[in-house]
């Protein structure tokens, strides 16, 4: 971060003409893990316990005919993997590239041999100088969901009898009253952030779980 410091200290319109949105300047503050850490937290609305492994510009290749991709940012820990894509130009097709991009990184994620419910859950955010949907929402949020019973999720964690982060369906307490899950706790986070200035970012993110 001090050599971002040193770049643009005492020159505003420097600052102003490299915005974070800027590739190089996007990448130098992502590099810091500790405001990658805390991006990554203030997008999705939970805690990263700890961080195992960081890099930008990190290239995945599936396969020697498939096309390849380079994750701006791609971070794993606490169970989890997440990537964070800075998109400061209009794509026609986000919806695509953000499916692409996780099944590739979902491909890398097991190692021959091993079982399906080792599959970590992964995140994908894209982060857009532009509202993508024309919504006006400071956030779009997808999941997998059953259209039959939207609160039946496709995780087989906790069949497997191996735990999970939070609980893959709705459970009753004892009072009748229903425990939030975590699609309660992103359609909350929408909600909070439904508010704001026009021209800002827009997040975008995909949780594969």
């Amino acid at each position: 971060m001090q050599e971002l410091d040193c770049a643009f200290e005492g020159n505003e319109k420097a600052a102003r003409r490299y915005p974070f949105s800027c590739s190089p300047v996007f990448d130098m503050v992502m590099r810091d893990e500790g405001i990658c850490k805390g991006l990554i937290e203030c997008v999705l609305g939970f805690d990263i316990e700890r961080i195992d492994y960081h890099a930008v510009e990190h290239s995945l290749e599936p396969g020697l005919n498939a096309r390849g991709v380079r994750l701006d940012a791609f971070v794993k820990g606490s169970g989890r993997v997440y990537d964070v894509e800075m998109q400061a130009s209009r794509e026609p097709c986000l919806g695509e590239r953000l499916r692409y991009c996780q099944s590739v990184m979902d491909s890398t994620l097991l190692a021959k041999g091993s079982g399906y419910d080792e599959l970590p859950e992964s995140w994908v955010v894209f982060l857009c100088d532009y509202d993508p949907y024309g919504r006006a929402l400071a956030a779009y949020s997808f999941e997998r969901i059953c259209r039959e019973d939207p609160l039946v999720e496709a995780g087989c964690r906790e069949r497997a009898g191996r735990g999970a982060a939070e609980p893959a369906t709705i459970r009753e307490e004892r009072g009748g009253g229903r425990q939030p899950n975590r699609r309660d706790r992103c359609r909350r986070l929408r909600s909070e952030r439904r508010p704001r200035a026009k021209g800002g970012h827009h997040g975008l993110h995909h949780d594969g779980a």
